[in-house]
C-alpha cells in the first residue's frame, strides 16, 4: 500500500489504478525513496553520512537474502494505523503500509559501543599498565579441550601404546563431557556439556555455566 501510494504521488494520479500493479514496478518507482530513507536513518544514527550505499532486498525473493550464520534485528514501522499525520496513507479498507528496516546485530552492536564511548567519561591513563594487560589477556586465545573421559597411566604405559591399539574408557559417556581450557597451571575444568552435531559439525552443547570463581579470576588479570 504505501509503495503504490508513492507511486501514485510521483505519477499524479489515484492509488487505486495502481492495485494491479506488478511489484518490479512499484518497487523500481520506490527504490529512490527506500535508499534516500535508509541513508537518512544511517546518517541520523552515526552523526555522520553512510560511508556505503544501502542494500536494498527483496524480502520476497529466494532465501539467499540472508545469511544463516548473521543474526540481523528487524525493525517494522507502520504508518497511519493509528489516524495520526500519517492517516492520509490509508484508502479505503487497506492494511497500513509499513516500513521494514532489517540491520545486522554485529553492526547494530559496533554502533552502540561508538555511542557509548561518545558519552563515557575519558578515564585518566593506566600507568601501571594494568588495563593494558587485561585488554591483551582478554583477546588471548584459549585453547579448548572437550574431555570424554581421562584415565591415569604411568611413563612406562604411555611408552608402550601403539598405532591402532584400543583403549577402554567404562565410565565414557556421550552426555557428561567436561570443558577444559589449558592455563599456565595445567587443565582447568570450566564447564560441562554434551556431544552432538550443528550444521553437519561435531559440536558440545554446554549444559552448565562457568563457574564464577572462573569469570572473577579472569576479569581480576
Amino acid at each position: 500500500m504505501g509503495a503504490r501510494k508513492y507511486a501514485a504521488t510521483r505519477l499524479r494520479q489515484d492509488a487505486s489504478t495502481l492495485k494491479s500493479a506488478p511489484d518490479l514496478f512499484l518497487r523500481l518507482m520506490s527504490e529512490h525513496a527506500a535508499r534516500g530513507l535508509w541513508s537518512r536513518v544511517v546518517a541520523s544514527a552515526t552523526q555522520q553520512a553512510t560511508a556505503s550505499p544501502p542494500h536494498l532486498a527483496d524480502f520476497s525473493a529466494s532465501g539467499d537474502t540472508f545469511s544463516q550464520d548473521i543474526n540481523y534485528l528487524s525493525v517494522v514501522y507502520t504508518l497511519g494505523g493509528d489516524g495520526g499525520e500519517d492517516s492520509w496513507l490509508m484508502e479505503g479498507g487497506d492494511d497500513a503500509p509499513e516500513i521494514q528496516l532489517v540491520l545486522k546485530m554485529d553492526d547494530v552492536k559496533k554502533l552502540v559501543r561508538t555511542l557509548q564511548e561518545r558519552v563515557e567519561p575519558k578515564t585518566a591513563p593506566d600507568e601501571t599498565g594494568r588495563d593494558v594487560l587485561r585488554e591483551r589477556m582478554r583477546s588471548t586465545t584459549v585453547v579448548l579441550d572437550a574431555v570424554l573421559e581421562s584415565m591415569p597411566m604411568t611413563i612406562g604405559e604411555c611408552s608402550q601404546l601403539e598405532v591402532g591399539q584400543v583403549i577402554t574408557l567404562p565410565n565414557a559417556k556421550m552426555d557428561k563431557l567436561v570443558l577444559s581450557a589449558d592455563t599456565v597451571s595445567g587443565s582447568l575444568p570450566i564447564s560441562q556439556g554434551e556431544l552432538g552435531a550443528w550444521k553437519g559439525f561435531r559440536a558440545l552443547k554446554l549444559r552448565s555455566p562457568v563457574p564464577e570463581d572462573v569469570i572473577r579470576e579472569i576479569a581480576e588479570i
